[in-house]
């Protein structure tokens, strides 16, 4: 266009024209230029385009403008949005998001489950494994994996290292290629051949500063020289993320026993061969559980059949998350709540503040402008300050996220640390979009159902449409005030429930005893006498130190370990195929440990110097055992054992005394199953939990104990030691941040409440100032006008 009008002028000007008389010419009678771009545009399709910028500018001087609104839009909208942006990044990354490996949802998890027990959920074993690897064929690959500790190095600061015991075929059934090096052949399994290690790629990072020659050098983990094969993908710290290195879990050749079946240790986890469904492969184990139960002696079929045994198949990453997925959608509603209402709140602004532009649009209106041009401008304005909103909102997700990597890690599933990555932008983004759409929505209606042209008329501006916008505005902060209420009580039930907990007896009394256990490795303390002798020289040399009341030692720690559940028997029982099985949970314990817990001894006696001597078997149980199997008798002298099939009473421990019953398993749970107590001089393991009982500050008594041990032994750790007060209370971590986070939600929500009922409230009086001008003119006081709204602020 600008060619053709230069051309038209400067042939006016070689016919004589002036410069300027030409120009003015050609431009009367080459018509509006406005309106010759318009029909180009229409012509290329590009005039939406071209509108929607200018509307973008229109509506940035806007709300440049107002700056007050646009502010407070803005920050109700980041508050919302990233909040659900944080929340959304642990649903994404727990629940949404598939495992980083080939084909993650044909990596399966094969359990043991004893319903009738109360153990949903058991572990696996050697025989299995073997089993379903040989005589299956709905897997490629089957590996073990068990938890490992042990001490790395020697010299005077040995280092306490966590990670895994796992067959050579794990790697392979997760579908990871190492970084460096190479894994575990086959013979590794075999006991002998079995001291090779690989690293975790985070442990190669934080001891080997990423040395690719770390591959064949040898270690030393529990006193045995060991060797690196290689390095493990940073990948696999999704799925384990503490894991320090893997060692090979082997076994002799030949030895394994068929009656194993059911010693529940070590995880097993298959990958299904491409087209094999999880159905399919359960039908194949339940044939080879069928094989092996014909194959049993009456009496231990019987007590499978009693236990309600069933081998189950699960996807790995469902089993992992199923413990947090109820509670991380109910995050999730619970923010999608605060967002309606903060969404509410911004529709109440905007349409308030569209009624204030009523005569604007009405004048818009009269020269020419069409209602969807009016309604595309205000939709305009609402998705800026919503992507506004959601621009600050992303600062706000990232610092959520961070407060979760920093103190909520340990109340979810293992996993790596959270990061705002692609999906959680996008997440931001469509809510930023949808809030946009739903808080122009409103005000763009109010305009189509307006008369705008009757709006010049300032009779009409007072009259019909403030009612409507003011019903309208109610019926906002009534929807407002309905789910913060929602909130508000989801917050009170799990405040008053978690009070409960808090407030419930477990029979254990953890004030001022400090916890820490000991893990023995090394030649020495492979044989149990050497156990038995340092377990009785620790607990002498504490129970030596000044204002030390009790100690004692137990294999586990309360609340934080899993301890053994088996089917027991005592002397005069017969239990019939249809009977429920008895169960109790068991674990050692030496002299002093129910002193030192505070558990009562009810009838009989606990642990001492003849159990210390090992002149007799005793177990001691407690009193929900005694009331379920020995009702209205005294047990003490019954013979016992957790090791259902034997045969041989005369050789059973005898109950040598009842305690008071204690929670062990859960503080958020109310007792559970019975617990027997055996002598810890009876069996022994290499790692356990020592407990004092003392006025000392359990740092100071922890530090005198380190070096106590030190001068005897200084390649032995001592770890999770403190308060066994803060180890309780750390179990409730899971709890807390869900009250606590609900709880946050329900007060922004009421906040929004509280300002959307304001913001009506204000607009309601300022809508009535001539009303109220005129009943102050005829004798009205100020209270009666002040009761008169709050009255219908509480109505409404």
């Amino acid at each position: 266009m600008k060619f053709h009008v230069e051309e038209a002028v400067d042939d006016l000007v070689e016919q004589g024209m002036d410069p300027k008389g030409a120009r003015k010419t050609v431009l009367r009678e080459f018509g509006g230029l406005e309106k010759i771009k318009e029909d180009c545009r229409d012509s290329w399709g590009t005039r939406v385009i071209a509108e929607v910028v200018r509307d973008a500018r229109y509506s940035l001087r806007l709300l440049w403008k107002s700056k007050g609104f646009s502010l407070a839009v803005i920050a109700t909208l980041a508050l919302c949005i990233g909040g659900n942006a944080s929340i959304f990044t642990m649903l994404n990354t727990l629940l949404l998001r598939p495992l980083p490996f080939p084909e993650s949802e044909r990596i399966v998890s094969i359990y043991n489950s004893y319903p009738k027990m109360g153990v949903q959920e058991g572990g696996s074993n050697v025989h299995m494994y073997l089993d379903f690897r040989d005589e299956t064929n709905a897997f490629s690959s089957l590996a073990l994996i068990d938890s490992f500790e042990g001490n790395v190095g020697g010299g005077d600061y040995p280092e306490r290292i966590f990670g895994f015991s796992v067959t050579p075929d794990f790697f392979q059934t997760i579908g990871v290629n190492p970084e460096v090096g190479g894994f575990f052949s086959e013979e590794n399994s075999i006991r002998g051949q079995h001291r090779v290690v690989v690293l975790s790629f985070r442990y190669w990072n934080d001891r080997y500063n990423l040395d690719p020659n770390v591959v064949n050098q040898s270690i030393q983990v529990n006193g045995d020289s060991y060797v690196v094969r290689g390095v493990a993908p940073r990948s696999l710290e999704a799925l384990y993320p503490d894991a320090q290195m893997y060692v090979a879990y082997s076994w002799v050749p030949g030895s394994v026993d068929p009656m194993s079946r059911h010693s529940n240790d070590p995880d097993l986890i298959g990958r299904l061969e491409p087209g094999t469904s999880i159905a399919i492969a359960k039908s194949q184990i339940d044939a080879r559980d069928q094989a092996f139960f014909e194959a049993l002696p009456a009496e231990m079929g019987q007590g499978l059949v009693i236990a309600g045994h069933e081998t189950k198949i699960e996807n790995l990453q469902d089993k992992r998350t199923k413990s947090v997925r109820g509670i991380l959608y109910l995050l999730q509603v619970g923010g999608v709540f605060v967002w309606l209402i903060g969404c509410a709140n911004v529709s109440n602004l905007g349409l308030t503040r569209s009624n204030a532009r009523q005569w604007e649009f009405a004048l818009r209106k009269a020269l020419g402008a069409k209602r969807f041009d009016l309604g595309r401008q205000l939709y305009c304005e609402s998705i800026i300050l919503s992507i506004a909103g959601a621009a600050v909102g992303v600062g706000i997700g990232l610092l959520g996220i961070k407060l979760i990597n920093t103190f909520a890690m340990d109340m979810l599933p293992p996993m790596q640390l959270l990061t705002f990555d692609s999906g959680s932008a996008a997440f931001a983004f469509g809510m930023a979009i949808l809030s946009g759409l739903l808080v122009g929505g409103l005000p763009a209606m109010r305009l189509y159902s307006r008369n705008l042209v009757s709006a010049l008329s300032e009779s009409s501006r007072s009259s019909s449409a403030s009612k409507t916008s003011q019903r309208i505005s109610s019926a906002l902060v009534c929807g407002q005030i309905s789910l913060a209420l929602i909130l508000l009580v989801g917050a009170g039930l799990l405040m008053r429930s978690f009070a409960n907990i808090v407030a419930r007896d477990i029979g254990l009394d953890p004030e001022k005893v400090t916890t820490l256990r000991i893990p023995l490795t090394g030649l020495k303390y492979r044989k149990n006498e050497h156990v038995i002798s340092f377990e009785k020289e620790i607990l002498e040399m504490i129970a030596a130190l000044p204002g030390v009341d009790s100690v004692g030692i137990g294999y586990d720690l309360p609340m934080t370990t899993d301890y053994d559940n088996s089917v027991f028997q005592f002397s005069g029982s017969n239990f019939g195929s249809n009977d429920k099985p008895p169960i109790a949970l068991n674990t050692r314990v030496s002299p002093g440990y129910f002193e030192t817990l505070g558990i009562e001894v009810l009838r009989g006696e606990g642990f001492g110097p003849l159990d210390a001597s090992r002149t007799r078997r005793g177990v001691v149980i407690d009193k929900r055992l005694a009331d379920l199997y020995f009702p209205g008798e005294d047990p003490v002298g019954r013979r016992f054992i957790n090791d259902f099939g034997r045969n041989d009473p005369e050789n059973w421990p005898e109950i040598i005394g009842v305690v008071e019953n204690a929670n062990h398993e859960r503080i958020d749970e109310e007792m559970g199953a019975p617990f027997a107590y055996y002598s810890l001089y009876e069996g022994t393991r290499q790692t356990f939990s020592v407990f004092i009982k003392s006025e000392h500050d359990s740092g100071q008594l922890v530090t005198t104990i380190r070096k106590l041990i030190a001068e005897g032994d200084p390649n032995i750790p001592v770890f999770m030691s403190g308060a066994l007060s803060d180890y309780l209370d750390e179990t409730l971590n899971s709890r807390r941040m869900v009250m606590l986070l609900i709880t946050i939600a329900a007060g922004i929500a009421l906040l929004l409440s509280a300002i959307g009922v304001y913001g009506v409230m204000a607009y309601g009086v300022a809508s009535h100032r001539k009303e109220i001008g005129t009943r102050v003119a005829i004798g009205a006081s100020r209270v009666e006008i002040v009761k008169h709204f709050l009255k219908r602020a509480l109505v409404k």
